[in-house]
């Protein structure tokens, strides 16, 4: 009897092992494929983020040495051009952020570099997205300038040249952050591809392609 316990014993823990193994390697296989789900949306998502950040890096320079035009002509008491105050197309991107069982996988499979690109590409979206919110709040008063609500006073280009100079701030945040969607990109080796049309850079911003 003792023999047939014995026996009976050894095969319910083989079943239980067994069970639990084919458990262990069903959730395995769905990890797994949850990462690539996730990380074959995440690559289509940098792609179209490294489509938006060259467009910036393109944009944003433009825009910068239009503040600069800004100031100096009120400074001198002059009407800004019309282009230079003009608000530009505001282009942004989001990837969505990664499920934490979903990371683990891909850093257990991929590395931790690997991984960390992923996880610092979604936060890097998620900034910059904030600062052209801020962009367009600081542009905001640059309408002062516009000839069509009248002349400017004193107290008007005084606001004028505060305003271009956070835009300036803004646009040197947003730099940077284009730059690092890039770099990462790269790392990862996605280029950059969207299925959604490119706004058209302003006239005097594409000759500084050429």
């Amino acid at each position: 009897l003792s023999g047939l316990f014995l026996f009976e014993f050894v095969v319910v823990v083989l079943g239980v092992l067994v069970a639990q193994s084919l458990q262990q390697y069903a959730s395995s296989l769905r990890d797994r494929s949850d990462m690539r789900t996730q990380r074959a949306r995440a690559d289509f998502q940098i792609a179209d983020s490294r489509q938006t950040s060259e467009y910036w890096l393109v944009l944003a320079p433009c825009l910068s040495s239009q503040m600069d035009r800004v100031m100096r002509a009120v400074a001198s008491k002059i009407t800004p051009a019309k282009h230079d105050i003009e608000r530009p197309d505001y282009l942004t991107s989001r990837i969505s952020p990664w499920g934490e069982q979903s990371i683990l996988t891909l850093r257990r499979e991929q590395g931790d570099e690997v991984a960390a690109h992923y996880v610092s590409l979604v936060d890097i979206a998620a900034f910059q997205t904030d600062h052209i919110r801020r962009l367009s709040h600081e542009w905001a008063p640059l309408g002062l300038a516009d000839p069509a609500h009248g002349p400017m006073n004193e107290a008007d280009r005084a606001t004028v040249r505060v305003a271009a100079t956070s835009v300036q701030a803004e646009l040197e945040r947003i730099i940077s952050n284009a730059e690092s969607v890039v770099r990462r990109a790269n790392a990862l080796k996605i280029q950059a591809h969207t299925v959604d049309p490119m706004p058209t850079l302003p006239a005097h911003c594409r000759s500084t392609m050429q």
